[in-house]
């Protein structure tokens, strides 16, 4: 069986670090065990550690670095060259870049910032946590 690779938005990590019960903590669970593989490149890894290190969520440090190496350690990096534009917030470039060069998919708690206009010309497919884990095997 195929484990999907899926680029994982930034929301997603701050939600599971705030609700370690949730879906978002789930899906990385779901990393754990193997059923998913993160895609990554190095702007998503910067993008990660700007927003989760930000001093008011005061996250504790281990928690950030235990998700940052589950990333690395279970992951794919991609190294995009899709031009990305059109987008609400520029700094989502990097994640329909990366998903472009790996097969499409986006997991993201924010669909408004991945509008089809920027994500079909790259045949990238954006889907909602509770979409996602209802595709991974059980």
């Amino acid at each position: 069986m195929h484990t999907p690779e899926w680029v994982i938005d930034t929301n997603i990590l701050v939600s599971a670090l705030i609700s370690p019960n949730g879906a978002p903590a789930c899906l990385f669970a779901a990393i754990e065990a193997g059923k998913l593989t993160p895609v990554y490149s190095r702007e998503i890894l910067d993008e990660y550690e700007i927003v989760i290190f930000r001093p008011h969520f005061r996250f504790p440090l281990s928690a950030l670095h235990r998700l940052l190496a589950l990333i690395i350690d279970t992951g794919t990096e991609v190294y995009p060259t899709a031009c990305i534009t059109g987008i609400p917030d520029p700094s989502d470039a990097p994640f329909i870049a990366a998903a472009a060069a790996c097969g499409g998919v986006i997991v993201t708690g924010n669909l408004k910032h991945f509008p089809l206009s920027a994500t079909a010309p790259h045949n990238v497919q954006v889907l909602t946590v509770h979409e996602a884990l209802a595709l991974l095997p059980i």
